[in-house]
């Protein structure tokens, strides 16, 4: 009998932490003043939960054009309670002036559909080049 509370009782304490966390899906930006022709980083962050399957963007190729990706996870354990999140990076070239909303985008995870925040973006006309000296 005392071996069998002394296993739910571990089980339990393993698991709880687990339970407290609830899926958590951000945005950010690392600019969110750019030029037309200029890039800038969208970074996407899971945690609290295992991605089902990969953000979906498709919504961002009406106002950018989406010139990189990548994907990075990471584990942390510390005193024996275990976070995971897994990142998403797109690197974004507007296409147009304006103010541009970067719509929430969302991902299926073990715990059901998360979305991430809308942010805005500003983006000015393009800045002209330096001009090359030919000797």
């Amino acid at each position: 009998m005392v071996r069998k509370t002394l296993i739910v009782t571990i089980l339990f304490t393993l698991l709880m932490p687990g339970l407290a966390w609830a899926a958590e899906f951000t945005a950010s930006v690392n600019r969110n003043r750019v030029a037309v022709g200029e890039s800038f980083s969208l970074k996407l962050e899971l945690s609290g939960a295992s991605a089902n399957s990969k953000p979906a963007v498709s919504g961002l190729k009406r106002y950018f054009d989406v010139t990189g990706r990548g994907q990075s996870s990471n584990t942390v354990i510390i005193n024996g309670d275990v976070s995971n999140s897994t990142s998403w990076t797109y690197t974004l070239t507007p296409k147009k002036e304006g103010e541009i909303t970067i719509p929430p985008v969302s991902i299926e995870t073990s715990d059901g559909e998360v979305s991430s925040q809308a942010i805005t973006v500003s983006v000015g006309k393009a800045s002209s080049l330096p001009s090359v000296n030919k000797q």
